[in-house]
């Protein structure tokens, strides 16, 4: 449903953006009759933590344009600035090398700024001195791509990698000629040339050399899950890393646990998953059982939750004797590398993560003080198969094993296609790009007595503040456990020289509800003094202030302003009290007002569903607001949207773009090709065996042929294939090579087929499905169980394929 306003289509959600609309002044809210109003009190503490610069050791700040990074004890810097950058994992290695750059594209349309990425050993150096770095293998490549669309990459070049890789990464043949991850000369001597392998593809692509590589991992997890050396094995391995070239702004390690940290050698990055694989101490190794409430879902003291990490606990044997840190926590920035947005299944442990799950993992980290969100990871992909087939990790225990292809772990899938999480992750890395400069030096102050996990009477929050102004985190979700919704609150923030009770008419805080508000914030010359509403952009320019926020799910919206002269256009009812401007605004329109300093001040609501359809553009030096329900990439002055639905589309620019001023935004309408409809046919072949005492045969699975007829690959950009079955592991064969599999844990396993559409397009291509039967009663942890029938089932319900289309609008300015 369309509706005509200002000349322009708008998609419904949108209509409300107005620039005309007419005041209504209420009297001041009453409290609801018969409710009690709770009050949730927090004092603001001083942090005991000081402000160190200069001391960490990296390599050269400056590249030939003058871009500098540099870092504190505090955070990272940018051109002298604080910067609090995203960071998100993505592994060049286990993803088609023709979709490389469109991968880049997708990470960088989610709000992330950097791209940190393994370089494995045994994917490169399989066999001794036979370097593979070609295909899928091709760093130096990857490397030309990140530069070409300016994004910053933390290359992590080991030794020892882990990342669910075969031997943590290690060659086979290593072990046979020394002893890993010690300070065995022999082995430093494999190191040595290692790194100067690593080198000579990413020569040249060094920051110092206006290349895209601004940081180096050493080593993963040294300490916490095994090495041998101390301080000195990560010392000898940076002093081998400057001398093959690698002369970068960041040096880190893993700094969780046991971790070894060389005092200002190194910066340690942290880790968080909500439920992993591998468990939890002290039950890790109870992969079948439902863990505890995740302690990831409260705010906590973050010195405490690194300490007490558990991360890595499939490989570290002897994990409660690691819960202490070997280095001055007050010495570094809060930073995070390995936030879980997703989560890899084994066979014994398939968590299936919500997106209140992963964003609620990021949120605690940023309210508890990061000042680096980095996830592991943020773009899943594919195991590669090498001389000794599938180079994934392997278990002594089944239970404890991984697939031989699939590593679908992040909020874009192996297959590159958006999950759930990935608006609202997105939607957070907004706050942070527009917003967290000023959160930067805000510290982070817990209430008196903090809620324990496992406690659902008490709303989760904290504060970020820097004594006067701050930002309210708040969390009513926790895992496994329900929250009852929480009615009539307000919050009052004990500041350095006043106490500020907000809102003015109390609001009700649905079950599941998370978020951010902002107090004593400055928009232009104007304080908003409080907002039940999330921040989201600054898109302000010299001739106007310009900010969004969104609403946040079951809260009414309620903007409390300082020092505004007056309304001249808004939507929703204002009243004056005390000199203060109370105004609810109503969701999807846009409030201008007159500022002190003479700039109009235009405050953008959105309402939470439109607000995950949100995009960050960026157009002739400016930045924009795009709202898409489609998926957007920019690069350079052309905008590319891919979807599965074909219906006519619109572009919505916030604020107007340049050819366009007859009202505060911009609306292009747009499509995509037509295609035809695909058919998709499956015939059962064989069907599961079992012997005289009812046991599976595990040589016979079932198996069907699926038959996809002809696909005009012309016009699109994928077929999304929906495959909807019962068993315990799926198995995908093209041509009879193994392409993909799947762990149920879910009904619904979604593949992409762009990447063997080449092979798909040959006469005679045949793909078979083969579904190991699903045991009733089956010793395995999952969300929910499947519906079976009988003591095994092996089935398909149905299998669906989507095309997907894509489109380019070029914006010329």
């Amino acid at each position: 449903m369309k509706n005509w306003i200002n000349n322009h289509y708008l998609p419904a959600s949108m209509a409300g953006i107005m620039l005309l609309l007419v005041i209504s002044v209420i009297s001041t809210a009453q409290v609801r009759p018969g409710k009690e109003v709770t009050l949730l009190s927090i004092d603001y503490k001083l942090s005991d933590k000081p402000l160190i610069t200069g001391h960490i050791r990296g390599g050269e700040k400056t590249a030939p344009d003058g871009t500098r990074y540099d870092i504190d004890s505090r955070s990272m810097l940018l051109n002298g600035e604080p910067w609090m950058p995203v960071m998100g994992e993505f592994h060049y290695s286990r993803y088609p090398v023709e979709f490389w750059e469109e991968a880049i594209l997708a990470i960088k349309a989610g709000g992330v700024d950097i791209i940190a990425t393994y370089v494995f050993w045994i994917f490169h150096e399989e066999i001794r001195n036979n370097y593979l770095w070609e295909g899928n293998m091709n760093l130096r490549y990857f490397l030309e791509l990140c530069q070409k669309h300016d994004i910053p990459v933390w290359l992590r070049i080991g030794p020892w990698a882990h990342g669910e890789s075969k031997n943590g990464g290690f060659p086979d043949w290593l072990f046979t000629v020394c002893k890993p991850r010690t300070l065995d000369p022999a082995y430093f001597r494999e190191v040595d040339k290692w790194y100067e392998a690593v080198a000579s593809q990413a020569r040249g692509y060094m920051h110092k050399e206006g290349g895209p590589v601004i940081g180096i991992q050493l080593d993963n997890e040294f300490g916490h899950v095994g090495g041998v050396g101390g301080d000195a094995y990560i010392l000898q391995c940076k002093e081998l890393a400057i001398k093959h070239g690698f002369d970068v702004p960041y040096y880190s390690v893993c700094g969780w646990g046991g971790a070894y940290v060389p005092r200002d050698e190194v910066i340690p990055v942290q880790a968080a998953y909500v439920d992993p694989f591998w468990g939890m101490a002290p039950l890790w190794r109870s992969h079948f059982e439902r863990m505890p409430y995740p302690p990831e879902l409260v705010f906590s003291d973050f010195e405490e939750m690194i300490a007490r990490s558990q991360v890595g606990g499939d490989v570290a044997r002897n994990l409660p004797v690691q819960f202490q840190l070997k280095y001055d926590f007050n010495r570094y920035p809060l930073a995070m590398a390995e936030l879980g947005c997703d989560m890899l299944p084994t066979y014994g442990r398939r968590p299936l993560l919500t997106i209140n799950d992963n964003y609620g993992n990021a949120l605690c980290r940023l309210g508890e003080g990061a000042n680096l969100i980095g996830y592991y990871m943020y773009h899943g992909g594919s195991h590669p198969f090498g001389e000794s087939g599938s180079l994934v990790e392997a278990s002594d225990e089944k239970a404890d094993g991984f697939t031989e292809v699939s590593y679908d772990f992040g909020v874009l899938s192996e297959f590159g296609k958006r999950k759930a999480s990935f608006n609202h992750i997105k939607r957070l890395h907004w706050f942070i790009r527009n917003f967290g400069r000023s959160l930067i030096p805000m510290t982070p102050s817990l209430p008196a007595n903090p809620p324990l996990p496992e406690d659902p009477d008490q709303l989760r929050y904290i504060i970020r503040s820097d004594g006067h102004s701050g930002y309210l985190f708040f969390n009513n979700y926790q895992r496994f456990l329900e929250m009852p919704g929480r009615e009539n609150m307000k919050f009052s923030v004990r500041l350095r020289n006043k106490e500020l009770v907000f809102p003015r008419e109390p609001i009700d805080i649905p079950s599941g509800t998370m978020g951010i508000l902002p107090f004593n914030m400055n928009l232009g010359s104007t304080v908003m003094v409080y907002a039940t509403l999330q921040p989201m952009m600054d898109l302000s320019t010299e001739q106007e202030d310009i900010y969004v926020f969104h609403t946040l799910s079951g809260i009414r919206p309620e903007i409390c302003l300082e020092g505004v002269k007056g309304i001249s256009e808004q939507g929703g009812s204002s009243w004056v009290e005390d000199d203060q401007y109370i105004i609810h605004p109503e969701p999807d329109h846009e409030i201008i007002l007159n500022q002190v300093n003479g700039k109009p001040l235009r405050i953008l609501v959105l309402d939470e569903k439109t607000s995950l359809d949100s995009w960050e553009i960026t157009l002739s030096g400016k930045k924009h607001l795009v709202i898409c329900e489609d998926e957007v990439w920019q690069s350079g002055n052309q905008i590319r949207m891919r979807s599965t639905t074909i219906n006519n589309k619109e572009l919505l620019i916030y604020p107007a773009a340049g050819w366009d001023k007859t009202s505060g935004h911009t609306v292009i309408p747009f499509s995509y090709p037509t295609t035809g409809e695909i058919t998709v046919s499956f015939l059962q072949t064989e069907v599961m065996q079992t012997d005289a005492d009812g046991n599976w045969d595990e040589s016979h699975p079932s198996v069907w042929n699926i038959e996809t007829g002809h696909i005009d690959w012309n016009g699109l950009s994928d077929v999304i294939m929906k495959i909807n079955y019962t068993g315990d592991v799926a198995r995908l064969y093209l041509n009879g090579e193994l392409v993909a599999d799947n762990l149920w844990r879910e009904p619904e396993w979604r593949l992409s087929l762009k990447k063997w559409r080449n092979q798909l397009q040959k006469p005679g291509a045949k793909l078979i499905l083969k579904i190991d039967p699903w045991e009733n009663g089956h010793k395995v942890y999952v969300n929910e169980r499947p519906e079976t029938k009988g003591r095994w089932t092996a089935e398909i319900r149905s299998i669906k394929c989507l095309p997907e289309m894509e489109t380019t609008l070029k914006l010329d300015m």
